[in-house]
């Protein structure tokens, strides 16, 4: 089944996390009240992506669910391109003196395995050696958990709101991990919007009727949450380790209900294509995969260390526009040359 809507928010959220990620470049987040809310809106909407495969989990894999089909289409679309477009990214970081490494990843004695196997290993697995790229291994992993997903979707209604609500209260309170490094936390923080995403597919007719031209409340609500977080001095996501306690994660409230605000939002324009947005929403995958090559590039190929920038809102722009278009050229051009076997490469 394809939902238009579901297709524009994945858009949308491409765009958005772009946005975010070349934001980042700046170096100094929210130098005013103004920037520091439109950092917070405009970063950590990964959360978005995790919300759209679960509601597309429901629409699209559910009725004919395999568990083997399933997770190897996942593998080919994700994991095969992410050890392609990882190996040069990672032998890049080893030119680098490794005591500039996160401390998680530095040799921790000498000879071939030490120095070079085993930070190799954990780089590639937890994805921590290009902006956004954590994101694959997290998200396979909730992808693997599909066996489980269909169990919660079979659960009464009653079943499934409680247990949505015990997992975002417990991301509410863990956070996301430190530096994004621990690929199990972030699952943990994930699985709801994940889980949301599918519950909101299942009751998406009663969403969509009790939010009828109401949605504006919920982006209200979102300008609220970020605004708050900005005055009570927190500029972005909440990173922490994960049973250190450090107040409430607003963040996750607000993407929750930026989640339903697009949901809701883009339904009024189920029924009207628009090109733009169709071909954002196709090459999503590998403007992801992309992206960070791009802003690397920009930042002076400097991975993981962020370039400060004087950003005037004309230059964000400026950057912004040719990272997308750039990675949406060369999709379609791979896509062109390499045909279906460009998805093994690009994600597309």
């Amino acid at each position: 089944m394809f939902v238009n809507s579901i297709n524009h928010f994945r858009a949308v959220a491409i765009v958005i996390i772009v946005a975010g990620h070349v934001y980042a470049m700046k170096g100094q987040l929210g130098d005013n009240l103004f920037e520091a809310i439109f950092v917070n809106i405009t970063v950590g909407c990964t959360s978005l992506f995790v919300f759209i495969s679960g509601f597309l989990f429901w629409v699209v894999f559910y009725k004919n669910y395999k568990f083997q089909k399933f997770i190897r289409s996942k593998a080919y679309n994700l994991l095969i391109p992410y050890s392609i477009l990882s190996i040069l990214p990672i032998l890049f970081l080893f030119t680098k003196d490794p005591s500039t490494w996160n401390q998680f990843f530095a040799p921790s004695g000498e000879g071939i395995l030490q120095e070079y196997v085993k930070p190799f290993s954990l780089y590639y697995l937890t994805g921590n050696f290009m902006v956004a790229y954590w994101y694959i291994p997290c998200i396979f992993i909730i992808f693997a958990m599909s066996p489980i997903h269909i169990s919660f979707l079979k659960m009464n209604n009653i079943f499934q709101i409680l247990i949505i609500f015990i997992l975002f209260s417990i991301s509410l309170f863990i956070h996301r991990p430190v530096d994004n490094v621990n690929i199990i936390h972030s699952v943990i923080y994930f699985t709801p919007f994940y889980l949301f995403g599918m519950w909101c597919a299942l009751h998406r007719d009663m969403i969509y009727a009790f939010f009828e031209k109401r949605e504006i409340f919920l982006f209200i609500i979102v300008i609220l949450l970020a605004t708050i977080q900005a005055l009570m001095g927190n500029v972005g996501n909440y990173h922490k380790e994960i049973f250190a306690y450090d107040g409430i994660d607003l963040m996750l409230l607000q993407k929750i209900t930026l989640c339903l605000f697009f949901m809701v939002w883009l339904h009024r324009f189920e029924n009207k294509r628009h090109v733009i947005l169709d071909v954002l929403a196709k090459t999503s995958f590998a403007i992801f995969f992309l992206h960070p090559y791009m802003i690397f590039l920009i930042a002076g190929l400097q991975p993981n260390v962020a370039a400060p920038m004087h950003f005037e809102a004309a230059y964000y722009l400026a950057l912004i526009i040719p990272v997308i278009a750039i990675c949406i050229a060369s999709a379609l051009l791979a896509k062109r040359l390499l045909q279906s076997s460009s998805r093994y490469l690009i994600g597309y």
